[in-house]
């Protein structure tokens, strides 16, 4: 029956969850980086489908029926609506409904494809439906299609399956009928490719409730995600020996030991693993985040954090640009930029305008840049007279055109504001990334590596860290984008630390040991 379908899929589940966690799983080597570097408390959002929303079958239909509806340029859309037309002129043609049979033999491989190791549930929906009816019987098709869908229901999470028993709601109305016409035989067409795609989504849903619920805390908890990601390096540099040491990484540690006497001395660096973690850290830092002076040659152990590189750097330079041009505003208004450039309400619309890369030209772009920074200094500028008659100070012409030479400056990277911002940027992330203790953000339950059975509260919690750095972003004068900038700063710390986990021991140490005595 129906519900010991379900009944034996979800036990299937539970012994499938068992079954993996004996297993030796692999893992693109780039996905097990991302679960390392996710908060263990944030593992959902390695998989956001989880949460999307499922269409209703209304709304599938207008989409993939509607001749007006033609802005959607995904490929996989337009290969459906491709495939639906072709179809409906197949049956058109040979006035036969074997394409539809077709159809629903491929909604039955989806379906079975939920629980490949079941045999034994395959045989719940019937391939051979014997003499297919004629097209002006085609309303006899459907309890074929019902059949399969109620099959599907059980297969689905709860939150998924509601717009199949709607559908199902939907069908059975319609199998009351007893008359067949082209609008039928099109409603069962949509019907059988919109439940392909709800068992193409409930097979999504599953790969990624492992990923998240099994694959992911096993990665993240316990050592064998840094066993995975150390022989990922491995694979790609070689075993560490005398002959295999990664070439950039020993010649980066070597000029970190040269260039740091200022900071910690020799012996501190020879006796403490702490001073020797932390000199890695101020290096990913000083000579690699906010190195401007020099190109940037990524160390191997950092080869898997290129894209984390750029984006961090890019988060920086829009700051420093954005918090430069406030700062310009400031003084063409005669305010002070201490007290405004904390407040990060201030600068929504200057970061709402420079984030806006959709112009026709870069001109255009640093056109909107100067109009929305004039328009700030403008509306900045302190108020004359008595509080029944207040006017906004004017800003003199010349101030004006000052302000728009600074901001063609500013965006061409060119101010010397922009340098002093950066080092301020420098100086607080490199202090939260050395001084932060990342293992008291963790749910004591969760540093066990043991998933707590208590759900969490869908709506994500900001970290200490990010908390921490969004204060003193703000007091430091860069609250226009003090979110941004927490949020890269914590990324630029997990990389960090991670790095460290993985290759202190194995590589870091011994290199910064031997730089030193040479």
């Amino acid at each position: 029956t129906i519900e010991e379908l379900g009944y034996k899929y979800k036990n299937s589940i539970h012994n499938n969850i068992l079954s993996t966690m004996d297993m030796d799983f692999h893992l693109p080597p780039r996905l097990v980086h991302q679960v390392l570097l996710t908060d263990p408390s944030e593992l959902e959002s390695l998989a956001p489908g989880l949460k999307s929303r499922t269409p209703t079958f209304s709304e599938f239909q207008e989409n993939l029926f509607d001749d007006n509806n033609n802005n959607n340029t995904n490929p996989a859309h337009i290969m459906k609506r491709a495939y639906l037309q072709n179809i409906k002129k197949q049956i058109d043609d040979t006035v036969d409904l074997q394409p539809l049979h077709n159809l629903l033999l491929e909604l039955h491989k989806a379906i079975r494809a939920l629980v490949p190791n079941r045999p034994d549930l395959h045989s719940f929906l019937k391939d051979d439906i014997g003499l297919l009816p004629e097209p002006e019987d085609a309303i006899e098709f459907l309890p074929f299609i019902i059949k399969a869908a109620q099959a599907l229901t059980q297969l689905e999470s709860e939150a998924r399956s509601q717009s199949t028993i709607d559908w199902l709601k939907i069908a059975n109305s319609e199998s009351a009928s007893t008359t067949t016409n082209k609008k039928t035989i099109d409603f069962m067409i949509a019907s059988i490719f919109y439940l392909i795609d709800k068992a193409e989504l409930c097979s999504q849903d599953k790969q990624d409730f492992y990923l998240t619920e099994v694959l992911a805390p096993r990665i993240r908890n316990t050592k064998e995600g840094l066993a995975m990601e150390r022989n990922t390096f491995h694979a790609q540099f070689g075993k560490d020996d005398n002959d295999k040491v990664p070439p950039i990484t020993k010649k980066w540690v070597q000029g970190l030991v040269d260039s740091c006497t200022a900071d910690v001395s020799t012996e501190d660096l020879r006796n403490s693993p702490k001073h020797r973690r932390d000199l890695i850290k101020r290096g990913w830092i000083d000579d690699i985040l906010f190195q401007r002076e020099k190109e940037v040659i990524l160390p191997e152990v950092f080869f898997m954090d290129l894209q984390h590189l750029q984006a961090i750097r890019n988060t920086t330079r829009i700051a420093a640009a954005g918090c430069a041009l406030g700062y310009f505003a400031c003084m063409a208004a005669k305010v002070d930029p201490e007290v405004l450039l904390q407040d990060g309400d201030k600068g929504v619309a200057l970061v709402n305008v420079m984030n806006n890369k959709f112009h026709a030209s870069i001109e255009s772009y640093e056109q909107s840049v100067e109009d929305c920074v004039v328009s700030l200094a403008k509306e900045w500028a302190p108020s004359l007279g008595t509080t029944s008659t207040t006017t906004a100070m004017k800003i003199e012409p010349q101030a004006l055109e000052t302000l728009k030479s600074q901001t063609r400056s500013v965006l061409k990277g060119q101010s010397p504001v922009i340098k002093l911002l950066d080092n301020r940027m420098r100086d607080i992330v490199s202090n939260i990334v050395i001084h932060h203790d990342f293992e008291k953000d963790i749910p004591k339950q969760l540093q066990t590596g043991v998933k707590s059975v208590e759900k969490s509260s869908n709506k994500s919690k900001e970290s200490v860290l990010v908390t921490k750095g969004k204060k003193v972003f703000q007091e430091r004068g860069l609250a226009f984008y003090a979110v941004e900038l927490a949020l890269a700063t914590e990324l630029a710390a997990k990389v960090a630390n991670l790095a460290c986990d993985l290759y202190m021991e194995e590589i870091l140490d011994a290199l910064i040991l031997d730089s030193l005595v040479q």
